[in-house]
């Protein structure tokens, strides 16, 4: 297609400069690539090539094609969500041609800590085309809700998909607003599916003290959308696309980089929250999806090179899994720092909670939870208080007297300006019942007069849990921040407090030393290799097995059958197992008693071979191996310990060798023990035992994803640790760097 406007001549006056109007062909083309992953879109100038976008096959592809990895790491995917149209309750119901019409909302969100001082980050599809409709932007915001703060918005690629009979699109002269036949479902559904994907999500900030703006090499040019928009060079982020606003104002366009363009086309520095969240925070990658790696050392490490292995420890993994609010329950608390905030660690790094707004956002859910099942109750005062308030105060306080006293306060009007107090909600202090009052008068009397219940309720949870909240400078003890990070682990919304105040932070570059994994088949040398790491790294040896050893060993004491898996469980939940480092030696301490050297035996072996694989055991197993190797500077081996135990940990070792080497290694341990064994029987032993552990139900041998294969069948065990601990100290230094 060619010429199309050939013959009609455009209208001079109402032409910008040569950079504006390439801007706005750009977003055009940006919007039209977004909106068809499969379709080839490529823009150029007689100078540049702006957008050079081939077919893909998913729209994440399409985002980083479009925007860099900058700004797709700065998003997470709302995965499809599909409903039957239904009509809201106040709307007529479907016609009967509506009843295989389906409702289909998906696309990209970004995470909390990602916040923009306008909704120029937002683009929002229906049946791709792109729109500015209030009614989807509102669903938007209520998704985000007690999860921002009210002043500032998210960054969103939204796509709806409905049948055209569903929409109007002809009812704004530019095409960039519809009208929905079921606009309160469309709208709630839309809120449910964002506020669901958010919830599963779950994200965490990370923060460094440099972050780069530049695009790193082989990604995209993500920043000529942007430049040819602007005239200018511009660093990595959604493009500065303009769409006019409904009320005919010019807009300010700013992208999810933080810079900001005006009517003109020219860039300049957003406010202090663009500037901020710019310099200190920075996400954590998401994984990528690695070449699988299988060294093969021949005998000794003469052939081994620093450059060689430099090379393939990078490539195995670069990427770390993006951290997630599911890591807070393995959090092990260090202290405080001024009374205030909570320092804690895990195998992802170094965490800092404010103990304020985390007990803030745990009395909010369980605020909300409780008044949705039933009237909560308040504690009476000894003498009522006296209120006085505005004449639009009174008015407030009549409409939401009901809903006040479902929430614990009492509260009776006294004369035409005057209310009396006399109860709050628990856990509100006297002298605080006043003004936790007036705050939500004020706060409702900010929103709509239409308040919906919903709203209302979460406003009254808001302000109560804050008021009710531990406050800065309160000295914690170990059990009480313990109890603190495992209750805000089970909130829904861990990352932020009800009035979008962030919770927690996590510095991914403060671990101690690295965690290293090491999983393989029978026979691999795990358990030796991982001794000898241990020794030479100077880290403490994480025997994994020694947890279920002294599981099976308190079983066999106390006479449980290890047949019965309820008992096992049961048992297990009460014993206090702890694992001890010191020295470069690990001791197993079981209800205070130290049983290291009594767990060793053939009885207890073939013991803990069965409890291993009690789900009841192994779970309290595999979170107390998680919190004792938290700092790392720990060698663990098992059969999935790079992808279950420490899935993020930085090296992960696959140990491997042939069948018949490992055959020949199980021989000798036997001989060793006195026991006489041909190597046909060993070998079919291996064959089947290989064969057990890939098809095991509980903790199968799995190999992760972005682990190093290491295959020693020409290699001792003093050459293979030799091996690990050059790529160890090669992963050390390359994240050092």
């Amino acid at each position: 297609m060619a010429d199309l406007f050939y013959c009609v001549p455009a209208r001079r006056n109402f032409l910008k400069s040569e950079s504006t109007e390439l801007g706005h062909i750009a977003s055009l083309v940006t919007h039209y690539a977004l909106a068809h992953p499969g379709k080839q879109f490529v823009l150029k100038t007689p100078t540049q090539e702006i957008i050079q976008a081939a077919t893909v096959e998913t729209m994440a592809e399409r985002v980083y094609q479009l925007f860099g990895r900058q700004a797709l790491d700065e998003l997470f995917e709302l995965p499809p969500a599909s409903s039957p149209m239904r009509a809201a309750i106040t709307e007529a119901d479907i016609a009967s041609e509506e009843r295989g019409a389906e409702l289909v909302v998906r696309g990209f969100a970004s995470r909390p800590e990602v916040q923009r001082g306008n909704r120029n980050g937002i683009y929002v599809f229906v049946n791709k085309r792109l729109v500015r409709d209030r009614l989807i932007l509102h669903a938007i915001h209520e998704a985000y809700r007690n999860v921002l703060p009210p002043s500032v918005f998210p960054a969103v690629l939204l796509f709806l998909d409905m049948p055209a009979e569903e929409v109007d699109v002809n009812v704004h002269p530019a095409k960039i607003e519809v009208r929905f036949r079921h606009p309160q479902f469309v709208h709630d559904f839309t809120r449910d599916s964002i506020r669901q994907a958010l919830s599963r999500a779950r994200p965490i900030p990370s923060f460094s003290g440099v972050v780069s703006g530049a695009a790193s090499a082989g990604e995209p040019e993500a920043g000529a959308v942007a430049a040819a928009a602007a005239a200018n060079q511009s660093s990595t982020g959604l493009p500065r696309a303009f769409i006019p606003p409904l009320g005919g104002a010019p807009m300010s366009r700013t992208s999810i980089d933080g810079t900001e363009m005006n009517a003109s086309g020219a860039t300049g520095a957003t406010g202090a929250t663009g500037a901020a969240l710019g310099g200190d925070f920075e996400l954590t990658g998401a994984p990528m999806r690695p070449e699988a790696q299988r060294f093969r050392f021949e005998s000794g490490l003469g052939t081994l090179s620093d450059e060689s292995f430099s090379g393939n420890v990078r490539s195995a993994g670069e990427f770390e899994p993006l951290a997630s609010a599911g890591s807070l329950s393995e959090l092990k608390p260090l202290g405080q720092v001024n009374s205030s905030f909570i320092v804690a660690v895990n195998g992802e790094g170094l965490w800092i909670i404010d103990q304020h707004v985390a007990h803030e956002r745990v009395l909010f859910e369980q605020h909300l939870r409780a008044r949705r099942e039933g009237q909560l109750t308040g504690q009476r005062m000894l003498v009522p208080m006296m209120v006085e308030l505005s004449p639009r105060q009174i008015v407030i306080f009549e409409r939401i007297a009901e809903e006040l006293a479902a929430n614990g306060f009492e509260v009776a009007q006294m004369g035409t300006r005057s209310v009396a107090i006399h109860a709050a909600p628990a856990g509100i202090a006297t002298s605080d019942a006043e003004r936790l009052l007036m705050e939500i008068l004020e706060g409702t009397e900010r929103e709509n007069a239409a308040v919906s219940m919903d709203t209302l309720q979460a406003k009254i949870a808001a302000s109560t849990s804050c008021h009710a909240a531990i406050k800065v400078n309160m000295p914690l003890d170990q059990t009480k921040m313990e109890w603190l990070l495992g209750e805000l682990a089970k909130t829904e919304a861990p990352m932020s407090c009800p009035h979008g105040r962030p919770v927690v932070l996590r510095d991914p570059s403060m671990k101690n030393e690295l965690i290293i994994a090491i999983d393989g088949p029978v026979g691999s040398g795990k358990s030796t290799v991982a001794r000898r790491v241990a020794e030479m790294l100077g880290y403490t040896h994480l025997d994994s097995g020694a947890m279920y050893r002294a599981v099976a060993w308190k079983a066999l004491r106390d006479g449980v059958p290890l047949d019965s898996p309820e008992r096992l469980a049961a048992m297990a939940g009460v014993a206090r197992i702890d694992l001890v480092a010191g020295a470069g030696k690990l001791s197993v301490v079981l209800d205070g008693e130290d049983i290291t050297d009594r767990i060793r035996t053939p009885e207890i072996s073939s013991a803990a071979s069965i409890v291993a694989v009690v789900p009841g055991v192994r779970h309290p197993m595999v979170k107390e191996q998680r919190r004792a190797g938290a700092q790392g500077g720990v060698v663990m081996e098992g059969r999935d310990i790079g992808s279950v135990v420490f899935p993020h940990a930085e090296l992960k070792i696959f140990l491997d060798a042939s069948s018949e080497v490992r055959a020949g290694r199980r021989q000798r341990e036997h001989a060793e023990k006195g026991e006489s064994m041909e190597f046909a029987q060993v070998l079919a032993e291996v064959h089947e035992r290989d064969r057990r552990d890939r098809e095991r139900e509980m903790s199968p041998l799995v190999r992760a994803a972005d682990a190093v294969i290491v295959d020693n069948t020409a290699m001792d065990a003093e050459e293979t640790a030799r091996a690990i601990v050059l790529l160890a100290r090669e992963k050390a230094k390359a994240a050092a760097g």
